[in-house]
C-alpha cells in the first residue's frame, strides 16, 4: 500500500507534460492594451472623397433620322450626359473612452463632407428659321429630361445645357464596442450604437436655345434622420506595429425628406414661374465599407499609443433622393396639362482615401 502511494506523485509529474492545463493552451491577452486600467483617445481624419448620385443624367443628345416608311423624322437618342467626378476634402473628428468595465469602449465621431460637380454640353446650329426647335434630318440637338413639358406646350430642344450638383453631408455616430483578441495576430471589434445624419443636395439645370428660350430647373432635397448602426472591425497584425484592418457596418435611420423644385422659363414673349413641394417620412438604409493599413506605436512604458491609418472607404445611401419627372402632356380645353409623371429615385454614393491619426492616453 505504501509503495502505491509513493508512486502517485511520480505519475502526476509524468502526465502533467502530456496533458497541459487549459490556461497554457490559450492566449489570454489583456482586454486593454495599455498599462492603465482605463483611458481616453482622440482621433482626426482627413477625407478626400468623390460623391455621385445614380439616375441623374442632365441631358440627352439626339439626332433626327429618316424613318423606314418615309414619314416624319424620328428623334433617336445618341448619348446621355452625366456630371463628371470631382474630389473634395472633408473631415471626421472623434473622442472615445476605454472603460475599466471588462474592456468596453465608447466612441463618438462627427463626419462632414461637401461635394460640387458641374458640366456643360452644346451642339452645332440646327433647325430652320420657321421651326428653330426641331432639327432637320442628320442634325443633333439636346433634350432636357427634367423640364416641365406643359410649360412649353410640348417637346422643346436646346443647343446648350449646363448642370450643377452640390452635396452637404453631416453624420454623427455614438457607438459602444468591445475589442476581442481571437489569436495573437487577429482582433475583432463588434460595435453598435446610434446614428444621426442630415443631408442637402442641390440640382440646378440651365437650358438655352440661342436668344429664343431660356429655362432654369432647380431642385433642392433635404433629409434628416436618426436610427441605429452596427458593424464589425477586424484587424490582422503582420508584426507588432503594422496591421491590415477593415470596417463594415450598416445603419437604418428614420427621418423626414423634403423636396422642392422651382421652374423659371423665359422667352421673348412671356415668362413662366412655378414652385412644387413635397414632404414625407421614410426609412433610410446605409452601408459603409473600408479597408486600410495601420501603423501604431506605444510610448512611456505602454502608457500612451499613437496610430496612423491610410484607408479607402465606400458609402452608399440606398434610394436617398427622390425627384418628380414630368413625362407627358396634352391639350385640355385649350390648356396644356400634365398627364403622367415618374418619381426618380437615386442612390447617393461617396468614397475615397482617408488619412487618420489617433492618440490614446
Amino acid at each position: 500500500m505504501q509503495r502505491i502511494i509513493t508512486r502517485i506523485p511520480l505519475f502526476l509529474i509524468l502526465t502533467t507534460g502530456l496533458f497541459p492545463c487549459e490556461e497554457e493552451c490559450c492566449y489570454p491577452p489583456p482586454f486593454y492594451d495599455l498599462e492603465c486600467d482605463e483611458g481616453y483617445f482622440l482621433s482626426g481624419e482627413f477625407l478626400l472623397w468623390y460623391a455621385r448620385e445614380s439616375n441623374l443624367s442632365y441631358a440627352v443628345q439626339f439626332s433626327s433620322k429618316e424613318t423606314p416608311l418615309g414619314n416624319d423624322p424620328a428623334f433617336a437618342p445618341q448619348s446621355y450626359k452625366n456630371l463628371k467626378t470631382n474630389w473634395d476634402p472633408g473631415f471626421r473628428i472623434g473622442i472615445g473612452w476605454n472603460s475599466c468595465w471588462d474592456g468596453w469602449d465608447w466612441y463618438g465621431h462627427w463626419t462632414y463632407f461637401r461635394n460640387r460637380r458641374s458640366d456643360t454640353s452644346s451642339v452645332s446650329e440646327y433647325g430652320s428659321q420657321g421651326n428653330p426647335f426641331v432639327p432637320k434630318a442628320g442634325e443633333t440637338a439636346l433634350f432636357n429630361p427634367w423640364q416641365n413639358p406643359a410649360a412649353t406646350n410640348g417637346f422643346i430642344s436646346f443647343d446648350q445645357m449646363s448642370a450643377k450638383w452640390r452635396l452637404f453631408l453631416n453624420e454623427i455616430d455614438f457607438e459602444v464596442g468591445y475589442k476581442f483578441w481571437l489569436s495573437p495576430f487577429f482582433t475583432l471589434r463588434p460595435f453598435a450604437g446610434v446614428r444621426g445624419a442630415w443631408t442637402k443636395t442641390k440640382w440646378n439645370l440651365s437650358s438655352k436655345r440661342e436668344d429664343l428660350l431660356e429655362c432654369f430647373d432647380r431642385f433642392r432635397n433635404r433629409y434628416w434622420g436618426v436610427g441605429f448602426v452596427a458593424g464589425l472591425q477586424p484587424g490582422w497584425y503582420f508584426c507588432e506595429n503594422f496591421l491590415l484592418f477593415a470596417n463594415t457596418d450598416a445603419a437604418l435611420i428614420w427621418g423626414q425628406f423634403e423636396a422642392k423644385k422651382r421652374e423659371n422659363y423665359r422667352s421673348n414673349e412671356a415668362a413662366y414661374h412655378n414652385t412644387s413641394h413635397q414632404k414625407f417620412y421614410m426609412m433610410q438604409a446605409i452601408l459603409d465599407l473600408s479597408v486600410g493599413l495601420r501603423w501604431e506605436e506605444y510610448w512611456c512604458c505602454n502608457r500612451y499609443r499613437t496610430a496612423l491609418d491610410f484607408a479607402w472607404e465606400h458609402h452608399i445611401w440606398f434610394d436617398h433622393n427622390h425627384r418628380v419627372q414630368l413625362s407627358s402632356q396634352e391639350k385640355v380645353n385649350a390648356f396644356s396639362a400634365i398627364t403622367a409623371f415618374t418619381e426618380v429615385n437615386g442612390n447617393l454614393m461617396m468614397g475615397g482615401p482617408t488619412f487618420r491619426f489617433r492618440f490614446d492616453f
